[in-house]
C-alpha cells in the first residue's frame, strides 16, 4: 500500500479506535476516577475561547465533543498511518509507542 493509503487506512482506524476509548473514559468517570471526560473538556475550552459557549446547549455541546474526539483520532491515525513506516518496531509495539507517546 503506498502512503495515501497508509495515511487512509490509518485515519479510518483512528476513529474507528475512537468509540471503545470513548467507553472507557465515561467508565472511568462513573467510577469517580476522572471529574469530565477529555473531549468534553476541551470542546469547553476550544467554544469558551471562541466565544460562543453560552449560545450552545447540552445537546449541542455533547455533539461538538463527539465530532471532536473522532477528528482527533482520525487525525492522530492519519498521522501514525504515515509514520509507522518510519519507526523500525514492529507493528504492534509501534501502534502502543505511538498511541502512550
Amino acid at each position: 500500500m503506498g502512503l495515501v493509503g497508509d495515511a487512509a487506512l490509518g485515519g479510518l482506524a483512528g476513529a474507528a479506535a475512537t468509540g471503545p476509548m470513548t467507553a472507557f473514559m465515561m467508565l472511568t468517570r462513573r467510577a469517580g476516577k476522572t471529574p469530565e471526560i477529555e473531549p468534553r473538556v476541551v470542546q469547553k475550552r476550544l467554544t469558551e475561547a471562541a466565544g460562543v459557549r453560552r449560545t450552545l446547549t447540552e445537546s449541542q455541546e455533547k455533539t461538538l465533543a463527539a465530532a471532536g474526539h473522532v477528528a482527533y483520532g482520525a487525525g492522530a491515525g492519519l498521522l501514525y498511518g504515515v509514520m509507522q513506516r518510519f519507526l523500525p518496531l514492529p507493528a504492534v509495539l509501534a501502534g502502543a509507542a505511538f498511541g502512550v507517546g
